[in-house]
Order: C-alpha cells, then sequence, then structure tokens
C-alpha cells in the first residue's frame, strides 16, 4: 500500500495499528511498519491501497495512530522507575545535608525558648528577734496634764484662774498653778469631757453655741453635747479637739500668739493654732 502526506516528524517503535478513517467512512488497517516515517496523529495524508476483496481505493484521512497496551505499559512502568530512583536519591541526600548543617558536639534542644527575666532580689523578712517597732496611738492623757497650744506654745486656763461659771477659757504661761491643768475623763472612745483641775468645770462653748468663733468658758458638767470633745490625734505628739455639738475645732482667736487670747471655735483646717499637744 503507498501512502503519500505531510511528514513532520519521525514515528518509530514497536510494530502497532493505525486507523485510517476514509470520507466515505471505511475503515482500512496497515500494519506500522508499512508507515512512511515522520507520520504523527492528526497529520492528512492520501491513501491509495487495497484492501481485499473490496476494489482499490484512493482516499484523504487523518491519521489515528493507537499504542498498544503492552507498549503502554512500558512506558509508564519506566517513568516510574525513574521516578522512584530520584526519590531514593532525594531521601539519601537529606540526612547528609543535615550532618553538614549541625556540629557533631551540637545538641539541639526542642524545648521552648524561653527570653531572660530581669532578676529581682527579694528582701529577707525581719526575724522574730527583730521586733519592728510599731508607733503608739497617741491617746487622752491619764490623769491631769496642761494643754498647749501649739502655735503659741501657751496653754489653756480659765481667764484670771477663777471658779466662776461661764468664765472665759484663754491661753497663759505654762506654770504650776492649778487653773493650768485639766482633767481629761473619757465616755467613750475618743469621746471626753475636759475639767479644770482648780474649778471642777468643763470645758465648753459659751451657750451651747454652733457657730465660728464662738468663745469658750468652763461651765458644769453636765450631759449637754456642747460639754463633750472628741479627742483627733494627728500624730504622737499633737491632736486637735472637736466640739461633739458644733464639729468645730478649739483654737484662738485670730491665731494670736499673746497672752489672755480667748480661745474658741473654728474650722478644722491645717492652722497650727488649731493644734494641740500635753506639755511637757
Amino acid at each position: 500500500m503507498n501512502l503519500e502526506g505531510v511528514v513532520s516528524e519521525l514515528v518509530t517503535g514497536t510494530v502497532s495499528i493505525f486507523t485510517l478513517r476514509t470520507k466515505e467512512g471505511a475503515q482500512t488497517h496497515v500494519q506500522a511498519e508499512h508507515v512512511p516515517p515522520g507520520l504523527k496523529n492528526g497529520d492528512t495524508v492520501r491513501i491509495t491501497g487495497h484492501n481485499p476483496p473490496d476494489p482499490p481505493f484512493v482516499a484523504d484521512s487523518v491519521v489515528r495512530l493507537t499504542v498498544p497496551s503492552s507498549s503502554k505499559w512500558k512506558w509508564i512502568t519506566a517513568g516510574a522507575a525513574v521516578c522512584l530512583v530520584v526519590a531514593l536519591m532525594l531521601l539519601l541526600r537529606a540526612p547528609e545535608q543535615s550532618r553538614r548543617q549541625v556540629p557533631d558536639d551540637t545538641v539541639i534542644s526542642t524545648q521552648p525558648v524561653v527570653p531572660p527575666q530581669e532578676v529581682k532580689h527579694a528582701v529577707p523578712a525581719p526575724s522574730p528577734s527583730d521586733p519592728v517597732a510599731v508607733p503608739t496611738p497617741l491617746t487622752p492623757p491619764a490623769g491631769i496634764a496642761s494643754i498647749m497650744n501649739v502655735n503659741s506654745t501657751l496653754c489653756l486656763s480659765p481667764a484670771g484662774g477663777t471658779n466662776n461659771l461661764n468664765e472665759q477659757v484663754v491661753q497663759f504661761v505654762c506654770d504650776k498653778d492649778a487653773a493650768r491643768v485639766w482633767r481629761f475623763s473619757i465616755i467613750d472612745g475618743d469621746i471626753v469631757k475636759i475639767i479644770n483641775g482648780k474649778s471642777g468645770l468643763c470645758l465648753t462653748i459659751a451657750g451651747g453655741r454652733a457657730d465660728i468663733n464662738a468663745p469658750a468658758v468652763q461651765y458644769t458638767c453636765d450631759g449637754d453635747p456642747s460639754r463633750r470633745w472628741r479627742f483627733a490625734a494627728i500624730d504622737a505628739k499633737t491632736f486637735r479637739l472637736v466640739n461633739l455639738h458644733s464639729n468645730l475645732c478649739l483654737t484662738i482667736a485670730g491665731g494670736d500668739s499673746s497672752l489672755n487670747m480667748t480661745a474658741v471655735q473654728y474650722a478644722c483646717d491645717a492652722d497650727p493654732s488649731r493644734t494641740w499637744r500635753i506639755a511637757p
């Protein structure tokens, strides 16, 4: 059988069957060794041939080459073998590269890396043999005592040292006169009565008033709340005297440091004339 057509690539291999489909739809089977070199699938060829018992024919057709299954498996097997060899080579080379990158004496840790932390030196706790001094809170004194103004350093006293009711209380020199000392009588907690050592009368606010600058006097120690004072400690040595009725503080009028200046009640601010201490 003679075949004519366009040839672009040599086609060789095992003996196979290729199928030619004519324009009339007839099929012609030709052995591969009869195919001219270079034919490939999709080429259009002119076929002149004879297929007994049919009469001779001439037709243009598209080449369809079929590779037998045995040949296919040969190529597939060969390709798989090549892939397996390449994979084995890569696996064998991986440990070698790892050994090159990591020295023999290097230890690789799988533990997480913890960043360094600031070291804080603990302060040792005091031992039981080293007691810690705790300041003793100031409380009303026991017995009799002189009440000294922190601003003027003068002491409370009934004016002229008299025993009269409603005698104004003033500041005077802290001498040994009995009129300059007072006794703190505790009623409840830090609530006290303040009793003059000479007259036996109580420190109070004139008329039980609640207004600012009302004068302090001495009066009978009854149950009126204006005769009660709260001993408000400031620190270990000083305190304020807060009237229980008015909630105002005992002070010296105008913050004056003069002798015989009257004691009054005023707002409890930080002025030193509102602050008192027990005279030494």
